[in-house]
């Protein structure tokens, strides 16, 4: 019975090890996708830019769309709070 599970668990083991034959190509699409990031660094900060202040502005103008409201809760506020949400799924929709 001890035999049998030693098997497996060597089984187990070379299953392991057959993960390491595909590490080169691993690490090389690794070093490609860096290098790709590297190289749209100024267009990927760009787009972080915009993205930051499109949310602060749209989030800005919500906020005093809905100040008005002061007589909520705090409980009402958590549950009903969808503005920012509201915010990226405008900005997704213009993307």
């Amino acid at each position: 019975m001890y035999f049998r599970f030693t098997i497996l668990r060597l089984f187990r083991l070379l299953r392991v090890f057959r993960t390491f034959k595909y590490s080169s190509t691993i690490i090389m699409t690794i070093e490609v996708m860096i290098v790709a990031i590297k190289r749209s660094m100024d267009a990927l900060s760009a787009l972080f830019f915009f993205l930051i202040t499109g949310t602060m502005l749209f989030s800005t103008l919500l906020y005093f769309a809905e100040r008005g409201n002061n007589n909520r809760s705090l409980l009402d506020l958590q549950e009903n709070n969808h503005a920012l949400r509201n915010v990226y799924i405008f900005i997704c929709l213009l993307l």
